[in-house]
């Protein structure tokens, strides 16, 4: 009958789509990353991540931003070109899937600072969970017809680069400290 033409019909798209997903912007979406995908509209990354790819996103979900302060919250939404630098630097240049992730590998992100992998807990009798930057993946390998997704628990940062005394000297925040060492002549 012509009823249950339409009812094959409507549920082989349903199977169709469920099989061949969408974008990582659109995945993101439909996983409830609303926070992280208001971020890559307004950093002016959506067509990016709606590309071809392949991209591999190490994307924090809500809860990682709503830990977040206030303030650098407001920070980021106020300055688009800083916020474009963090939202790329959980970005990644091809499918990187959870079986690949192993101990201290570094692979650069989008901004261009490199991402550190490890396994942490790995041992004979455990398999360990995949981290990036000290930060756990909670949910690994969702694929997007465009690259693979990786649910974080926390905001990413990048490691700093340099020895102890370059580090504190290139950050005002440490002005006191550094001042009291130069004093006591550390």
């Amino acid at each position: 009958t012509s009823k249950s033409r339409e009812m094959k019909l409507a549920c082989l798209t349903v199977l169709i789509s469920a099989v061949h997903g969408g974008n990582i912007t659109e995945e993101l979406t439909a996983a409830g990353a609303t926070t992280l995908v208001d971020f890559v509209v307004a950093a002016g990354l959506a067509e990016t991540l709606s590309g071809p790819g392949p991209f591999t996103v190490f994307a924090p979900d809500n809860k990682a931003f709503d830990k977040l302060p206030a303030d650098l919250v407001d920070t980021l939404k106020a300055d688009t070109e800083l916020l474009k630098k963090v939202i790329s630097y959980h970005v990644v240049s091809g499918n990187v899937m959870s079986k690949d992730i192993s101990n201290d590998v570094a692979v650069d992100s989008l901004e261009g600072t490199a991402l550190r992998t490890n396994l942490y807990l790995n041992s004979k009798y455990y398999d360990g969970f995949p981290t990036v930057n000290g930060a756990r993946v909670k949910k690994a390998d969702m694929i997007a017809d465009n690259g693979v997704i990786h649910m974080m628990n926390s905001v990413i940062y990048p490691f700093p680069v340099g020895n102890i005394a370059e580090v504190v000297s290139a950050d005002e925040r440490f002005s006191t400290l550094l001042t009291a060492v130069v004093a006591a002549d550390l």
